[in-house]
């Protein structure tokens, strides 16, 4: 850096007298009034030579003999030495002083510390006891002449100059002093100093500015206005304001962008009061290290904030923290201020503050990092916090600190405990799985295995690693799993599962159910294979054994299903002859025991009329069997053509026609919402039929019988039809013996029938893909529920 150049300070020159004090001040120079100390201190300013001479002057003039002395006298500007011994004799000396001696005086006095001031003030003195001889001598004895007291007064007046000389001399000198003091401390202060006028341009600038922003000599800096000195565009504002409230302003922060960043200074600015106007001090302070220091600081600490580790700063000699951040202050439970008044050993086991002194001691001996250990922080409400310390030596300025970084441990324990469950879980499971599981690489080698795949395959673990699965493989299936293994390797198949031989190692073949998928790594790559083997050899063999059963049985089941057809074909075509064959001869026996009955019902006596109409009766009962064994022909043989069938309609008409026929029985009868359903006309008029039929004759003991035809859903939403009646009922247990042929639950003198009917019916719903069934107790009525199998829409009603 180039020196800097101090131009010399203008000298400052003390104000006019009068401008400064008063009057009284002046008496107090010239010891007119009271004098009591020699630590009397003048004002800051001398009055000059003439005013002091006009004021002593003016002394004189207010003694009257001095002005009587002083009319008559001349001043011829010289003094005999004769006045002068007189004059020194009414002084008590024999010659007046020098001004040469007065000045010395002056100087011994400021010499030794005194104040010159207080020459001047007692002189004072002296001059009131020379106007009090002149006072004296001037009396009626007049033993002064005139022309000795106007010299006495001329001594007087240039006595008195001379002490005034003296003192100002000396505070002249002071003065001096005093600015070459202020100088050398205005260049010696570290700060930069401005001294700036009402305009705001520079008087005087100190060395320490000129350094901080850039300046050579000091003439350059004079006369700039305040912002072009220190190129800190927000200073003059600020400056200004203080200016105008005649106040001060301290650490006020101020910028300015320099060759190397921003720079950062902290500005007092005290505005100074004087009679030439106000001037304006201004002291900067570069603090552009501490602040740059702070900010990164903060920026540490909003970094070290953001990590998820709890950080510390420790002292290890005092064993306090120094600082800590956010997640400390959030893992512990304290607030940032509690935690640093805390210390290491207030959060941790009391058992472990000594080890902690010792590390911490080692730590800061050795300077370096710290091996990471696995300690428990207690927090604030006394749980404990599973951590792990990293710690390492820093030394900042002279101190030598410890930062801590504990990370959490708690998750990670919790993750390892289930990772060991995990792993636990898996080799149980690898191990004790029923099946066998093995890793097989994608050349076919054993990788790994589990001791039930070695039970399957009769080797051991390390027979088996020395092999590949195509070592093992039977012959016979060894080309269709590694179709599969191929495809698995292009991608083309995830996994893939087949039935297999393995040879075991006794040469036996034993079946397995092989299901293999593929594990790949991040980038895609196959890693090996995942091979899960069941033995189903038992199983295989009962397989085999039982399809060849189950072929047989089949076979058997054929032919005795063809026998049962022709034989039911047989039956169906036999019942059918026999009731055609039957009929005519029928028709003859009954119509000649018919007309045996008419005519010659006078001749046979009563005997015999009973042979004739048993006869009739056999006649018409066999008549009516041979039909419904036609019917349950017809109902096995004839095809099912659907249509839609109203069944309410049906039954009302079924209903009608039996009470028709028997009037006098009293039957109460309803018919559902019923909907319409896709069956055959015929066969479902059949088999409705024959059930309303039973309902009216089982109900025929009843005064008054009660019969129904009702609907209800399964549990999928089929219609189920229901005919329910109250008559004589049936025993539950013979429910199932129904709707064979021939099945007759009742005596026959009291409900007549064939015993067909209602095989018919279950023939009918069974063509129909449809199912029956009943219920029913004696004496309480019976319920005959049915489906047909087909389609329902639409609905009717009768009552």
């Amino acid at each position: 850096m180039a020196p800097v150049v101090v131009d010399e300070l203008p000298r400052l020159e003390p104000p006019a007298a009068g401008k400064l004090a008063g009057e009284s001040a002046y008496a107090s120079f010239l010891g007119l009034d009271e004098f009591s100390s020699p630590d009397f201190a003048p004002p800051g300013a001398a009055p000059e030579a003439d005013v002091l001479a006009d004021l002593l002057f003016d002394r004189c003039l207010a003694t009257a003999p001095l002005r009587q002395l002083l009319a008559e006298g001349q001043w011829d500007g010289s003094m005999p030495q004769l006045e002068c011994g007189r004059f020194g004799a009414l002084l008590g000396r024999k010659d007046p002083p020098a001004p040469a001696e007065l000045r010395e005086a002056g100087h011994s006095l400021r010499r030794a510390g005194l104040n010159p001031g207080w020459v001047l003030a007692a002189y004072g003195h002296h001059l009131d006891a020379l106007l009090g001889a002149l006072e004296g001598g001037a009396g009626e004895d007049r033993s002064l002449p005139a022309g000795a007291a106007r010299s006495l007064v001329k001594i007087a007046l240039a006595d008195a100059a001379q002490v005034l000389d003296a003192y100002l001399e000396s505070q002249a000198e002071r003065a001096a002093q005093a600015e070459r003091q202020l100088r050398v401390l205005f260049q010696a202060m570290p700060a930069g100093v401005l001294v700036l006028n009402h305009e705001l341009k520079v008087l005087r600038a100190n060395v320490a500015f000129m350094r901080m922003f850039g300046w050579v000599i000091a003439r350059e800096v004079l006369g700039r206005g305040v912002g072009e000195a220190t190129r800190i565009g927000e200073l003059p504002g600020i400056v200004d304001a203080v200016l105008l409230a005649r106040g001060k302003a301290h650490d006020l922060r101020v910028f300015r962008q320099g060759e190397d960043g921003r720079r950062a200074y902290t500005c007092d600015i005290e505005a100074v009061a004087g009679e030439g106007g106000t001037a304006v001090l201004v002291m900067l302070r570069d603090v552009t290290e501490r602040y740059r220091q702070r900010e990164a600081a903060e920026r540490l600490r909003a970094a070290t904030d953001l990590s998820h580790d709890a950080m510390f700063l420790v002292d290890p000699q005092a064993l306090h923290f120094a600082a800590v951040n956010a997640t400390a202050c959030k893992v512990l439970g304290y607030s940032r201020k509690e935690l640093l008044a805390l210390g290491p050993q207030d959060i941790i086991a009391e058992a472990e503050i000594g080890r902690l002194e010792q590390a911490y001691a080692t730590l800061a001996a050795a300077g370096e990092a710290g091996e990471i250990a696995v300690a428990r922080l207690l927090r604030r409400d006394g749980s404990s916090l599973p951590v792990e310390l990293a710690q390492r030596a820093l030394r900042v300025g002279e101190q030598q600190l410890v930062v801590v970084a504990a990370r959490d441990l708690s998750e990670r324990q919790e993750a390892e405990s289930r990772l060991r469950q995990s792993e636990e879980m898996y080799r149980e499971t690898f191990e004790h799985t029923a099946v066998g599981i093995a890793h097989v690489a994608c050349d076919g080698r054993w990788l790994r295995m589990n001791e039930r795949l070695c039970e399957i395959v009769g080797y051991s673990r390390d027979e088996l690693l020395q092999k590949t699965f195509q070592d093992i493989t039977h012959p016979e299936d060894l080309e269709a799993d590694l179709e599969f293994v191929a495809a698995m390797l292009r991608g083309d198949i995830q996994r893939y599962s087949m039935e297999k031989r393995y040879v075991r190692k006794n040469g036996e073949a034993v079946w397995i159910l092989l299901t293999v998928s593929l594990l790949r790594d991040e980038a895609g790559a196959p890693r090996h294979f995942i091979a899960v083997v069941k033995d189903i050899h038992a199983g295989k063999l009962a397989q085999e054994e039982h399809r060849a059963l189950l072929a047989t049985l089949e076979q058997r089941v054929a032919e005795r299903t063809a026998a049962l057809e022709t034989a039911n074909h047989d039956l169906e075509a036999f019942a059918y002859s026999v009731s055609h064959d039957l009929r005519a001869p029928l028709r003859s026996v009954g119509g000649f025991a018919k007309a045996l009955e008419m005519s010659y019902r006078s001749a046979l006596d009563e005997l015999g009329a009973g042979y004739v109409q048993r006869l009739v009766q056999a006649v018409t009962r066999m008549d009516l069997l041979i039909e419904d064994l036609l019917r349950l022909a017809r109902a096995g043989k004839a095809p099912v053509r659907r249509v839609p069938v109203d069944l309410a309609a049906l039954a009302d008409e079924m209903l009608h026609r039996l009470a028709a026929a028997e009037p006098q029985r009293r039957v109460h009868w309803s018919i559902a919402t019923l909907p319409l359903v896709e069956a055959d006309a015929g066969l479902t008029g059949v088999a409705l039929e024959n059930l309303l039929g039973n309902a009216w004759k089982f109900t025929a003991g009843r005064a008054v019988a009660h019969i129904s035809l009702a609907l209800e859903r399964d549990d999928s939403g089929q219609p189920v039809f229901v005919v329910r009646d109250d008559g004589a009922g049936f025993p539950p247990e013979r429910a199932a013996h129904l709707f064979q042929p021939f099945q007759r639950l009742h005596d026959d003198a009291e409900y007549p029938g064939s015993g067909i009917g209602l095989a018919t019916v279950a023939r009918v719903v069974e063509r129909h893909g449809g199912r029956i069934w009943a219920e029913g107790r004696p004496n309480e009525g019976a319920a005959f529920r049915f489906t047909l199998g087909g389609q329902a829409s639409g609905s009717a009603c009768r009552e």
